[in-house]
């Protein structure tokens, strides 16, 4: 049966929407502000931008890399307790980094507490707005997504100005409990009320992965094999689903209970693989678009974290003043907000699809990361090469996220193909940075390195257009031929007018 909350929204949703606003620009701008410390990080401790840095990459890649696992505990235990625990976890690593004396002790503290701590406050702080909002969940997203610009562009300069005041060590114990305001958040993270609009009983929804012909299993067992797994869990009447509990239904038909008691090990074996396999949902990656997005955003992703840790370390060894390097992440994180707020003007006001106006953006700021060569140590090329980047970069975010999934994967995948596009973004985030650094080290000189951030960045915008070419082309050779063929009504209304739009629209 169906859940709907009470309000779509309602005063209480609005207030989820501000704690998960806070709760994202709180961690955003704890991540960006370690751009501020890396200069410092490098002189106390002697290391190498490449080896100093990797703290930073560990802590980005297992935030997003623990995405599968965060969401089974999500469902099984709810949004508040994982987001407090990840709260009062992430403050601890922060404060525990100010008494570290090694690099290898910052990767632990910092890297590997505060990022699977992260991990447990992103996702379900991002999914819980998705059950309190239907018909209003764009725009309220939108306000909690916000939340990243505001951490960038209020973070940098405040830990810049806490270093001046107390000390690297003394500014990670303040910003430690900073992010204690984490938990205060958490606390309004409670699960909506539901009611139930559909008295149809259902089971849990499931992608079945049928099984081929030669392998003699039929696909009906497969899945009556996992509702009999299910039931063996949760009990034959109530089968758990995210917050709250819903009515299954028994399977009685004997026929079956016998298919299954003579079925082979071998067959069982694969039975449970292809169940597996339809849980992971691999059968995402047989769609084009989508294995054009998981590499483009593994590629973005690379170049993204290089510029925001990076770019302050860069402008200082210019001769640039440290406040007012840092402030360069607050025009970035201004800029951003203004591209994350008008992104769905392009989408609504023109006719181009989500991934050209996203290839576009792309190219921009694969461009104006190249242009940093040209600076010369000039201020002001810099924050105008920084309000670029941001604008666009927060143009493109949004759209290769959820609006191009939607629009080419379908709605009803949205979840499962998101935990793949955080994946992969966790992969880009953790190689990124230290590759950077360690072509510094070799060249000593940060222009190979932001040269090979912008055409990463180009190369993934390369990469969505010969795709769009190709569906183009693909697309009209579909026409020519179904014009040649007699097709009926009921066949035209299967036709599935999302692949048009998001792979032949330019």
């Amino acid at each position: 049966m169906k859940y709907v909350s009470v309000e779509d929204g309602g005063c209480y949703g609005w207030l989820v929407v501000l704690a998960s606003h806070i709760i994202l620009m709180l961690m955003a701008g704890c991540q960006c502000s370690m751009g501020v410390f890396l200069v410092l990080f490098m002189d106390y401790f002697g290391e190498g931008v490449g080896k100093t840095v990797i703290a930073q990459s560990v802590q980005a890649g297992l935030m997003l890399f623990t995405g599968p696992l965060i969401s089974i505990l999500n469902n099984k235990y709810g949004t508040r307790p994982l987001v407090v625990i990840g709260g009062v976890l992430s403050s601890t690593g922060i404060f525990l980094s100010a008494f570290v004396s090694s690099v290898n002790a910052l990767v632990i503290t910092y890297g590997v507490i505060v990022g699977l701590a992260y991990g447990l406050v992103f996702g379900p702080g991002i999914v819980i707005v998705g059950r309190y909002f239907h018909k209003r969940h764009a725009f309220a997203n939108g306000i909690v997504y916000a939340g990243y610009g505001v951490g960038i562009m209020i973070f940098p300069p405040l830990c810049q100005k806490l270093i001046d005041t107390y000390g690297w060590r003394g500014s990670l114990i303040v910003m430690a409990g900073i992010n204690m305001h984490i938990v205060a958040c958490a606390m309004i993270l409670k699960k909506p009320t539901y009611n139930r609009c559909d008295e149809q009983n259902t089971t849990r929804d499931i992608e079945p992965w049928p099984a081929t012909e030669n392998e003699g299993v039929q696909p009906a067992l497969v899945n009556k094999l996992h509702v009999d797994d299910t039931n063996a869990l949760y009990g034959p009447a109530t089968q758990q689903n995210g917050d709250h509990d819903i009515t299954g239904c028994n399977d009685n038909d004997t026929s079956d209970d016998i298919k299954l008691m003579n079925i082979t090990y071998t067959q069982r074996v694969k039975m449970l693989m292809h169940r597996m396999a339809s849980d992971l949902s691999l059968y995402l990656f047989w769609k084009s678009w989508f294995r054009t997005m998981c590499l483009v955003v593994l590629l973005v992703a690379v170049s993204q974290l290089i510029i925001m840790v990076h770019l302050v370390n860069r402008a200082v060894s210019d001769g640039i003043a440290a406040i007012d390097s840092a402030f360069l992440l607050t025009i970035i994180g201004i800029c951003e907000l203004i591209g994350r707020a008008t992104h769905g003007l392009l989408i609504d006001l023109t006719r181009f699809s989500p991934m050209f106006i996203a290839a576009c953006s792309c190219v921009v700021c694969g461009i104006s990361i190249i242009l940093l060569l040209f600076a010369n140590s000039n201020y002001v090329v810099y924050a105008i090469i920084a309000a670029v980047y941001g604008l666009f970069d927060g143009v493109f975010v949004p759209l290769v996220g959820a609006v191009s999934i939607k629009a080419c994967i379908g709605r009803e995948h949205v979840s499962s193909a998101f935990g793949w596009f955080l994946f992969h973004v966790g992969i880009g985030y953790t190689i990124g940075p230290p590759i950077a650094g360690w072509i510094y080290d070799y060249s000593l000189d940060y222009d190979m390195s932001f040269v090979f951030a912008g055409c990463i960045m180009i190369l993934a915008a390369l990469i969505i257009f010969v795709q769009i070419i190709y569906k183009e082309y693909q697309s009209k050779r579909s026409d020519k031929n179904c014009k040649n063929k007699f097709i009926s009504n009921r066949d035209v209304q299967k036709y599935d007018y999302r692949d048009v739009y998001c792979e032949t629209s330019v």
